[in-house]
């Protein structure tokens, strides 16, 4: 009798990352969409539970599912900004604070005025010590939803 166990599981679907990937290459772009908010769901799934190594690797495979696809597509184009900006929240929660302002740059890089993106970037160059960036970032977030309660609470303790 052969058993499986989660982390056999795990493994397996590491190790076929890269086959996948080059498998989804041609993928619809339906297919590819429908793949990653399945991707978003599931990450969002173990965010809610703390499982954040979990999330990260749904958020990224999700990103991953749309990298051959059109990003001036709107459906693509909202589903990566979405995916890019729970990715980068998720790695503020783990102390990855670099590569959560990383992550919001890509999405600001789809987005400029993505006031999450905006707003997320600023919270890590906050944490990194860099005001003079996240009070630009906070900023404009504010000038694009000045009714964002978030962002008004992090220009406030950004200022203290």
């Amino acid at each position: 009798m052969n058993e499986t166990t989660t982390t056999d599981t795990e493994s397996e679907d590491d190790a076929n990352t890269d086959h996948n990937n080059h498998k989804h290459e041609d993928e619809p772009l339906t297919d590819a969409i429908t793949r990653a908010l399945t991707l978003k769901e599931e990450g969002n799934a173990h965010f809610k539970s703390g499982e954040y190594h979990r999330a990260v690797r749904s958020y990224r495979r999700g990103t991953s599912a749309l990298k051959h696809h059109d990003t001036t597509e709107d459906q693509v184009k909202a589903l990566l900004l979405s995916l890019q900006t729970n990715l980068s929240l998720v790695c503020l929660k783990q102390g990855k604070v670099a590569m959560s302002r990383d992550v919001a740059t890509k999405a600001l890089e789809l987005d400029e005025k993505h006031v999450k993106a905006l707003y997320r970037r600023g919270v890590a160059y906050r944490s990194l010590g860099d005001y003079a960036a996240a009070n630009k970032d906070l900023r404009a977030a504010y000038r694009i939803d000045p009714d964002n309660r978030e962002v008004k609470r992090e220009l406030v303790a950004l200022k203290k």
